[in-house]
């Protein structure tokens, strides 16, 4: 039944089939970023998705000064991936949001809202792209009547085949031509059932899935009016099950199959084998049933009912065994570990298909190899009834978590998705300018925005800032203004972890470059844990020794030691800038070794040892790599209130900070960790005492 539902279905993939895409569109970027302070109105906004979508409906914008939501036209760029929205003239001061719904090229409705400040902060909005997966119950109801109509048509279409010499050696009228009508009633259900699937999406032909659908829809009503024994009989069931057994492959090339992203190669020929086995095990299931029914009819006789069972089991035993194995190959093609059977909807959609698999594979083998050894009896038949219509409700059940996994987003879409527009914040020094830079990755798409502080802590303006992937030649992307020292780009890499350079250009024409490498994997939710519990150890440690650089430019920089007693006592050590001893509430001072020292108090008193950032925002895990010989994780994040970037280099064993780097606005630090725990005393100065 494969080789011929794939012939048939050439026909239907290369008339219907557009470009495939990755299952669920999915953002990419958006301009503005979401979340972002502006200076100005801009004229245009715009949607970046990884595939061609449809818009449905018009985009609104709300927020702002405006007393109700507004519409706004839009347009598709770039072969329908770019949704481009036109903005209202000279917005005025203020936070809006632009609300937006769109159709997947795989048939799913998306919706989401792009929001962002004009001369305000939109406070409390998360730099998250806001993009969801609209839930669809009719949608999916409508997939389940279509799903079931497909495999119902082909799996009595094929198995009829393996049933040839016992049809066609039952001699009672009518015999050889059961089933037609059970034919050309699947066939119209999933003509119904594409109908359905039509209505529920706006904009659907305009979709690999609505195409691949229509086309579907239409050839099921051919062959349900061809099956029709009012017409050529012979003819029409040649014609109806050839379209049945073509129509099994439709569900593969409409859904989630087609992902050229990933081993697409594998998952569609794995996807299709899955259906023929899955169409084969239910249609021996209703061929069977018919025989049954047949059977006990008054008057019936002859009916082959024990020849066609001993016939249809084993097909049914490989098309379970298929089934099985091609079910699990799919499910590792789907989920990046087998945690996400239980932590994604995806995923319990699997376990909840599995059960019932399951459950229909033990009670269909218990009763079928309890019965067959009594057939042709009376008693067995009835009983035989039963069961299969039993398994064929199963079944049924099985096909509606099908149609529901279809409307489900797949692990490895959810994971590839750029979840936020900040993925990777790091913090660079160029020259006296202190160079805060927020990465987000999607495909090979690499959106920068990079933040420029002067000494004074104000935002840079009147730059000129390029970015480029790292090479001998590169090739610069200008970044544009995108607030206050603020400055936007985009690139593209489709290096695993891609090296990036940015070049500050100032007005007199001397330039600054520096360079960051992007994580592989950010893993933010791990390097927050990782941060929090360097913050535990670092403040349970008793004492501890710091050497320090500290430099507000490429040439100026200063040195200390710190020793920290906890809770409130230190002293310090600078070539230039003297030393300090602080014990508690009291405080010395003196300018140099030679000079006398000054005795004054100190307020606040001192918690130590302290941390020198106030909130973590953004974290992600840059790696893993050596300090002294120890093996540390390496994190970055930011604290937007000074604001200042850091990096940290966290001991694995101990999770006690080893090196913690720092960039702000005219202070660029380094600060090492060392003699954790040591015995250290701090005095008053002895000439004080």
């Amino acid at each position: 039944m494969c080789a011929a539902a794939l012939a048939a279905g050439a026909v239907l993939a290369g008339a219907a089939l557009p470009p495939p895409a990755e299952a669920h569109a999915r953002l990419l970027r958006t301009s503005p970023v979401q979340a972002a302070e502006l200076d100005r109105s801009p004229a245009r906004a715009g949607l970046l998705f990884d595939e061609p979508v449809r818009a449905t409906g018009r985009p609104s914008l709300s927020g702002g000064g405006l007393e109700r939501p507004l519409p706004l036209r839009a347009r598709l760029e770039r072969g329908g991936r770019l949704v481009s929205v036109a903005l209202p003239a000279r917005l005025g001061r203020g936070v809006y949001a632009i609300r937006w719904t769109i159709v997947s090229d795989d048939g799913h409705r998306e919706a989401g809202a792009l929001t962002f400040g004009i001369g305000a902060k939109a406070k409390g909005v998360s730099a998250s792209a806001s993009e969801k997966t609209q839930a669809d119950a009719l949608l999916t109801f409508a997939r389940w009547v279509f799903v079931l109509g497909v495999l119902a048509a082909a799996g009595l279409a094929g198995v009829r085949l393996a049933l040839r010499p016992v049809l066609s050696g039952w001699a009672r009228d009518g015999g050889p031509a059961l089933g037609t009508r059970p034919l050309a009633g699947a066939l119209a259900l999933a003509a119904v059932g594409a109908a359905l699937e039509l209505a529920a999406v706006p904009a659907a032909l305009g979709t690999r899935f609505g195409v691949v659908t229509a086309a579907a829809g239409a050839l099921a009503l051919v062959g349900a009016l061809a099956s029709s024994r009012s017409l050529t009989p012979r003819a029409g069931q040649r014609v109806s099950a050839g379209l049945a057994s073509g129509l099994v492959v439709a569900p593969a090339l409409a859904g989630h199959a087609l992902s050229p992203g990933r081993s697409s190669g594998a998952v569609l020929p794995i996807e299709l084998v899955h259906a023929c086995a899955a169409a084969a095990w239910l249609g021996a299931v209703l061929w069977l049933g018919m025989l049954v029914a047949a059977a006990v009819k008054p008057g019936a006789a002859g009916v082959p009912v024990a020849a066609a069972a001993r016939r249809l089991s084993p097909v049914a035993a490989a098309a379970v065994g298929v089934v099985g194995v091609t079910g699990i190959l799919r499910a590792a093609l789907e989920l990046q570990r087998w945690g996400q059977l239980g932590s994604t909807g995806y995923g319990r959609l699997l376990l909840v298909k599995t059960a019932v698999f399951l459950g229909l594979v033990a009670f269909g083998g218990w009763s079928h190899a309890r019965l067959l050894k009594r057939l042709p009896s009376g008693a067995a038949v009835a009983s035989l009834r039963r069961t299969v219509a039993a398994e064929a409700v199963l079944l049924a059940a099985v096909a509606g978590v099908v149609a529901a996994l279809g409307s489900t987003s797949p692990p490895h879409a959810l994971a590839a998705a750029p979840v936020s527009a900040v993925t990777s914040v790091l913090g660079r020094q160029a020259d006296e300018l202190a160079v805060g830079i927020r990465a987000s990755r999607a495909g090979d798409e690499v959106a920068i925005d990079a933040t420029v502080l002067g000494r004074d802590g104000t935002g840079a303006g009147g730059l000129r800032v390029d970015v480029a992937e790292a090479a001998a030649r590169p090739r610069w992307s200008p970044a544009r203004p995108c607030g206050d020292g603020r400055y936007c780009a985009h690139v593209r890499s489709s290096a695993r972890a891609p090296r990036l350079v940015v070049r500050v250009r100032r007005r007199s024409g001397r330039a600054s470059t520096v360079s960051i490498t992007l994580p592989a994997s950010p893993q933010p939710a791990r390097a927050a844990a990782l941060v929090a519990a360097e913050e535990r150890a670092l403040r349970s440690l008793h004492t501890v020794v710091i050497a320090e650089r500290l430099a507000s430019d490429s040439t100026h920089g200063l040195r200390t030691t710190w020793h920290v007693v906890a809770p409130d006592r230190l002293s310090y050590t600078t070539r230039v800038a003297g030393e300090a001893v602080v014990i508690g509430t009291r405080r010395w001072d003196r300018a140099d070794a030679a000079a006398r020292w000054l005795r004054s108090s100190q307020d606040p008193r001192l918690r130590l040892p302290a941390l020198d950032w106030d909130r973590v925002e953004d974290p992600s895990l840059l790696g893993s790599g050596t300090v002294a010989g120890r093996p540390v994780w390496l994190v970055s994040f930011g604290d937007p209130t000074v604001p200042a970037w850091f990096e940290v280099a966290i001991d694995r064993r101990t999770q006690r900070p080893l090196v913690v780097r720092m960039v702000a606005a005219g202070h660029f630090m380094i600060r090492r960790y060392e003699r954790f725990n040591a015995p250290l005393r701090i005095r008053p100065p002895a000439a004080a005492r």
